[in-house]
């Protein structure tokens, strides 16, 4: 009775039902990289001309869901597809935002999730000290500097003193 009363509280919440979903394809090993994708452009739909709070707070409450499950599941899935899906997200939130007006902050649990993360995924790469600088100094002034953390002061662990120097020939 108790998993007939979950399986019934499930079915009426669409967020609950997506939450289980995706635990479900991670326990069962078909959650991949391109599923995903898909369910971070659903989390995050473009041009809804949100304004009102309890609109704005609906939105960024659906998409926490995702945003939860993708740093969830970032440590199991390959650094790089990882880096590429934290990327989207923070694109797809950054993209969002132009047609909400978020001045609550419900956003913030979504960018702080999603922030914490990428550098948390960055870490994780086996990339060379120019290819991560570039990579880095590309986000910092490529329009979407306002969605990552403080670029390179978050990222000093991974870039190291190699890293950080060839950061700051990409500056110079």
């Amino acid at each position: 009775s108790l998993i007939e009363a979950l399986q019934s509280l499930i079915a009426q919440d669409p967020m609950l039902r997506q939450q289980w979903s995706l635990r479900a394809d991670a326990v069962l090993g078909v959650l991949d990289h391109k599923a995903l994708k898909k369910r971070i452009t659903a989390a995050f739909p473009l041009n809804r001309d949100l304004y009102r709070y309890g609109q704005v707070s609906a939105y960024f409450t659906r998409a926490e869901v995702i945003v939860e499950q993708l740093a969830e599941q970032a440590p199991q899935l390959p650094a790089d597809k990882c880096l590429a899906l934290v990327d989207h997200a923070l694109s797809r939130m950054a993209r969002a935002l132009e047609t909400i007006d978020d001045s609550g902050g419900f956003r913030f649990h979504c960018e702080q999730t999603l922030q914490d993360t990428h550098v948390r995924t960055v870490r994780r790469l086996d990339w060379s000290p120019d290819k991560l600088a570039t990579y880095l100094y590309d986000k910092a002034f490529g329009g979407s500097e306002d969605s990552y953390p403080s670029i390179p002061d978050a990222y000093a662990e991974a870039l190291g003193d190699a890293g950080m120097a060839a950061y700051h020939a990409c500056l110079q």
